[in-house]
């Protein structure tokens, strides 16, 4: 696959891995998503923004 790594995402966003790795974890439970193409997936199906 050829997306961006989480050390390149956390670091354009300002955070450490481990936090951008747990607000994905969260979102991924919170909607229901086994992975992360399904989480994808369903916040696209539902033109979601997810608020935590």
């Amino acid at each position: 696959m050829g997306g961006y790594s989480d050390k390149r995402i956390a670091r354009r966003l300002g955070i450490s891995e481990r936090s951008l790795q747990g607000h994905i974890a969260a979102m991924k439970q919170e909607l229901g998503a086994h992975t992360r193409v399904q989480l994808g997936y369903l916040l696209a199906r539902n033109e979601t923004t997810f608020v935590p």
